[in-house]
């Protein structure tokens, strides 16, 4: 997610364990479930991408994010809903707006917005992708493919009654 936020902002870093399959892009190790080593109040925006998921002790990081951030501060995420299980065999939950909500707020965030990110016939769009990419030499060529004309596909305001429904993720803000 670098590349898209490093242009906004002045400093950025980005935490992970050291045998996370993003080591290579890191700046400071970290197991997330244990604590963050940064000082409190030192960060204005904290960004959680496909992270929770993979966190034993998801609200204890939660009240982690809440302490490190300044006052007014954001914290900004995704997470899965209907998806496959992935980095196995550190995949533990899956979230409902429900569930992110009592967790953001638990940890003492007030202002949440939560909204479902694709969801209907993304799933199996998604889920048929992911298994055309092991098809040897052609797979991730026709998955790119079909993605594609999805893509020009659910532009259809139809399509797009499901997400409340059945999710394929969630996206969320919460403020401190």
């Amino acid at each position: 997610m670098r590349p898209f936020y490093q242009p906004l902002v002045d400093q950025a870093f980005s935490v992970d364990w050291p045998s996370s399959l993003h080591a290579g892009d890191l700046d400071v190790f970290a197991n997330l479930n244990h604590g963050v080593p940064i000082r409190t109040g030192a960060v204005d925006t904290i960004v959680a991408s496909d992270l929770l998921e993979h966190l034993v002790e998801p609200a204890a990081f939660l009240a982690e994010c809440h302490r490190i951030l300044r006052p007014q501060g954001h914290l900004v995420g995704n997470v899965p809903f209907m998806y496959w299980l992935h980095e196995a065999p550190h995949d533990y939950f899956r979230y409902t707006e429900h569930g992110l909500r009592f967790l953001l707020g638990r940890a003492g965030f007030a202002q949440v917005a939560i909204e479902p990110l694709a969801g209907g016939l993304d799933i199996p769009v998604d889920v048929i992708s992911k298994l055309l990419t092991k098809i040897p030499v052609v797979g991730d060529w026709i998955a790119r493919g079909l993605q594609r004309f999805w893509m020009l596909v659910r532009r259809f305001p139809p399509l797009k009654k499901a997400y409340p429904v059945f999710p394929l993720c969630y996206g969320f803000t919460a403020q401190k």
